[in-house]
């Protein structure tokens, strides 16, 4: 299912661009039908089993790990198609401030990452679901969204144009997990509310913190190969 969701979230964004229509907004509907799938295929019941959840858990793993291979290839196009520009081409993304947005995306996905593995520590240690630091991880989240979105419409390259198009796929891309680590974090929150069911069984806190960690690596990456 998640592999669906970033595929048919990827044909959003490509074609939110060309419409120049808002990059949340296309992505808002495709995180309400990711949660209602997820409420649907999991419920709030307490019935499920620990195989399922060593199975969902691996499941994840390996969704991650196929994940950094296809972030891989795609950070390796870029610093190719950079190195072998004709002459007289821009050889870098260099309309790109690596100290503008780029770098306050990197202290909110830093800063949401902290504030999360503080959440995480708080529930294995001492039993208490925070709220504060699972809220200020989503806010966190949110915010980049926004900043990536306002990035992309005023970056003055098209999606269409040659290698730049390259600098849309890979954080466009990067954008599609962030949202997808959000909706995680939202059911984790949904089901923290109605308790329903042992969280630390289901291994859901542990699913959603190894993905969002994922997202915060990858974009460490992104960062120093289509900005710096």
């Amino acid at each position: 299912m998640p592999i669906m969701f970033v595929g048919f979230l990827g044909c959003l964004i490509l074609f939110s661009c060309y419409l120049k229509i808002p990059f949340l907004m296309m992505t808002g509907f495709s995180v309400c039908w990711m949660l209602l799938v997820l409420i649907l295929e999991f419920g709030f019941s307490s019935k499920l089993s620990l195989v399922f959840t060593d199975v969902m858990l691996v499941g994840v793993v390996l969704f991650i790990v196929s994940e950094i291979f296809v972030f891989i290839s795609f950070l390796t196009s870029v610093i190719y198609s950079v190195d072998f520009l004709v002459t007289g081409s821009v050889s870098s993304f260099s309309m790109v401030d690596y100290l503008g947005d780029a770098l306050v995306s990197s202290c909110l996905l830093i800063s949401s990452g902290v504030s999360l593995t503080i959440f995480h520590a708080l529930y294995h240690v001492k039993g208490v679901f925070s709220w504060g630091m699972i809220i200020a991880t989503v806010v966190l989240g949110l915010i980049f969204c926004v900043v990536l979105n306002e990035e992309w419409f005023n970056f003055s390259s098209d999606w269409e144009s040659g290698v730049f198009s390259l600098f849309y796929l890979v954080t466009g891309a990067h954008g599609a997990h962030v949202v997808l680590g959000l909706g995680l974090l939202i059911a984790v929150s949904m089901w923290g509310l109605c308790s329903g069911f042992s969280l630390s069984g289901l291994g859901v806190i542990e699913a959603a913190v190894w993905y969002w960690h994922f997202v915060d690596v990858v974009w460490l990456g992104v960062y120093l190969v289509c900005y710096w």
